[in-house]
């Protein structure tokens, strides 16, 4: 066989496999989609015949979930996409056949890999494009609706409520400041709104409070002008959804926060799992693969699909519970974000070494 009729038979198989796992993947992520919508709508039957107002707020609803449904399952869904698509080439020899014609398990996999790289791409879109376009236009979220939020200094604390669809504006802005020796307080200030305008804030209803040490000192003003400094750290003390901000417009909020001295837990947990999800999608097609290949060596189809399963539900549980982890900070955002991916990276290893064996 020359090495243009290798080259082509390769191609040919190569999207042979494409064509298999494309198949699977799609008709278990519909599989997946439809039981769970149905048992949504047989859940909430109530709500869907009460009358038109109330099945539309259900048809909103139900929307919204379907992306952070997508994002759950996906992994899953590639594992067990992997293991039915060399499970069925196994049960005819097809894979015997394939190894025969100098495929190995890399060649294998990689049009499956390629595959996921565009699952993952897709996700990402969903992720931080497609949700929040829903939340936005399905009128869920309140615009009015204000977040509370805080931010401490070496001798000072900041207490500020803030408008979600605004960073120009703060309400219920507190201040608070004392001696970083003696920790006796030196002066407290509140104030009923601040609005940015100009990049300067003005401040209205200042009420401001001097302690002495014999007496204490008020004051009241219907406005003051920068009494607080420019306050550009409101903007990025905004208690956000990160998880749906782009990758490289999250970095670049996480640089500011850290160059003004904010706390940057949660942003850096978020951004690291950007980077960690399609490497799990990637690693669960490694998985199903060697799981799918092996049976042709041991008709154990159905106890490696009961596996998968399981994996997948340890998967989820275990990455759900480092990454709330991370984004308290009782453990690192890095740690957070990827050890569930270390645990699949060492089963994959493990598998890898069995199926050579």
């Amino acid at each position: 066989m020359t090495l243009k009729q290798k080259s082509a038979l390769m191609s040919i198989l190569s999207q042979y496999i494409a064509k298999d796992f494309t198949k699977f993947f799609t008709l278990l992520l519909v599989t997946f989609l439809s039981i769970t919508l149905f048992s949504i709508f047989f859940g909430h039957l109530k709500e869907t015949f009460s009358g038109g107002e109330e099945l539309i707020q259900f048809l909103k609803e139900t929307t919204l979930l379907i992306p952070i449904f997508l994002e759950s399952v996906v992994p899953l869904t590639v594992l067990l996409a992997s293991i039915a698509t060399f499970g069925s080439l196994s049960r005819f020899s097809e894979v015997v056949a394939m190894q025969s014609a100098t495929m190995g398990i890399w060649k294998l996999c990689r049009p499956a890999l390629l595959i996921g790289v565009v699952i993952s791409f897709m996700m990402y879109f969903v992720q931080n494009y497609a949700q929040p376009f829903l939340d936005k236009h399905l009128g869920i979220v309140e615009e009015d609706t204000f977040q509370d939020s805080w931010q401490l200094g070496l001798n000072s604390v900041y207490y500020f409520g803030v408008r979600p669809s605004s960073l120009d504006f703060v309400e219920t802005l507190q201040y608070f400041l004392w001696d970083p020796e003696s920790y006796a307080p030196l002066e407290a200030i509140s104030a009923e709104q601040g609005k940015r305008l100009d990049e300067q804030w003005f401040l209205q209803e200042v009420y401001r409070r001097q302690f002495f040490d014999k007496a204490i000192g008020y004051q009241y003003a219907q406005q003051e002008q920068n009494s607080m400094g420019q306050l550009d750290w409101v903007g990025k003390q905004i208690n956000q959804h990160y998880h749906h901000v782009p990758f490289f417009e999250l970095y670049q909020q996480l640089m500011e926060r850290k160059n003004l001295g904010l706390t940057s837990t949660m942003m850096a947990s978020e951004l690291h799992y950007k980077l960690a999800y399609p490497v799990s999608v990637l690693i669960m097609i490694g998985i199903g693969t060697t799981l799918g290949v092996s049976h042709h060596r041991q008709n154990k189809s159905g106890e490696n699909i009961a596996v998968s399963l399981v994996l997948g539900l340890l998967f989820w549980i275990l990455n759900q519970t480092l990454f709330a982890l991370g984004k308290s900070g009782d453990l690192s955002p890095f740690l957070g974000a990827w050890g569930a991916n270390f645990l699949l990276g060492f089963i994959l290893l493990k598998s890898l070494i069995w199926n050579r064996h």
